[in-house]
């Protein structure tokens, strides 16, 4: 109105149309706040398009609007400068297309790159590198890394779902996370496999295979003990049921602490708990036995104990073989308990198979 009016020269209403696209702008980077990932890639990428074409589009502005004249007059369409407007708003905006359109592909990447859920950064290994495959010591101490981080990601899963019931949804995400990386590891290991590797760490590396797969069953057991949460609510034994647990949250914490792991202290903790466990079945058993606990529920109850006790092993054996791994890739020789306790036997029972 005010440039068909005269108020405003038609150069400075085509700039303001301009600003106006950069300014609508503003309610997506709010609307984003906090938003998911994928919502503050679409505002990114509404940002990134209005701002580009109205650089290009002040950069050409007589041009344009001498274009446009021109095409107005041609097609002998409506004078003035409300149709001149309307004409560069439109041809703004397909400007816009015209340039971006070739960089789709390009922008797509940078900015799903840039904005990514927590668990999609997660899932990412941090440390393994294909790059240094051909370099066996610096491999085998990525690895070794990786591995630690997997550690953390499972014992967070672990020390969950000991405090008590946690919503699955989030368990099977971590679950996932845990997956994905135990396949990154794998396809690690078995490019270095291929390479000429020296003979202490060809000796170690199935270490790795080993140390992911009680990572894999930790994680499984996990998700299986979560779901009996409900029938370990039994009043009787809810004490002995607490100290049960956080003997093994003290179990989970010595195994998966690299930094003061202390083989023999771990495994002691281990033995520890491994009598509660069976001191705990017994009294659920006799809980039983006298009828104040359904005879179902008793079943329950001792396979989530079981498992629980299981869980723990895993880790500890895991924590061995991560050492043994640790000690040749800084040259050292593996512990000799890393030999006889820790490392895989073919269907080696724990006291937890009773």
């Amino acid at each position: 109105t005010a440039a068909g009016s005269g108020v405003l020269a038609i150069e400075a209403a085509a700039a303001m149309v301009i600003g106006a696209n950069i300014g609508t702008t503003t309610t997506a980077v709010l609307a984003a706040i906090g938003a998911t990932p994928n919502a503050r890639r679409m505002a990114a990428a509404h940002v990134l398009f209005n701002v580009i074409t109205g650089i290009v589009a002040l950069i050409i502005l007589p041009l344009m609007l001498a274009l446009l004249h021109a095409l107005q007059t041609r097609l002998a369409l409506e004078s003035g400068a409300p149709m001149l407007l309307a004409l560069f708003h439109t041809s703004f905006n397909l400007l816009g297309v015209a340039l971006l359109w070739p960089f789709t592909t390009l922008l797509v990447r940078k900015l799903e790159g840039r904005f990514r859920p927590k668990e999609e950064d997660e899932a990412r290994p941090r440390y393994l590198d294909n790059t240094i495959v051909a370099m066996p010591v610096l491999a085998l101490q990525a690895l070794t890394l990786e591995l630690a981080h997997i550690s953390h990601i499972v014992a967070r899963v672990v020390r969950l779902v000991l405090a008590g019931e946690v919503p699955p949804a989030r368990l099977e995400r971590d679950a996932a996370i845990v997956d994905q990386l135990i396949v990154a590891v794998g396809e690690f290991t078995a490019m270095m496999r291929r390479g000429n590797l020296p003979a202490p760490l060809a000796e170690i590396l199935p270490n790795a295979f080993g140390i992911s797969r009680y990572f894999r069953d930790a994680t499984s057991l996990a998700l299986v003990i979560n779901r009996l949460q409900p029938v370990l609510a039994v009043p009787a034994l809810a004490e002995p049921v607490a100290q049960f647990r956080q003997a093994a949250e003290k179990v989970i914490d010595a195994a998966t602490d690299p930094e003061s792991f202390d083989e023999e202290a771990c495994l002691q903790r281990r033995q520890a708990l491994s009598r509660q466990y069976q001191g705990l079945k017994s009294q659920t058993l006799q809980q039983g036995s006298l009828g104040h606990i359904p005879v179902r529920q008793v079943v329950e109850l001792v396979e989530a104990f079981k498992d629980t006790e299981r869980m723990a092993s895993y880790l500890v054996k895991a924590a061995g073989l991560m050492a043994a791994m640790r000690a040749v890739a800084a040259n050292r020789p593996p512990s000799p308990e890393a030999d006889t306790e820790t490392m895989p036997k073919k269907d080696s029972p724990t006291a937890a198979d009773d």
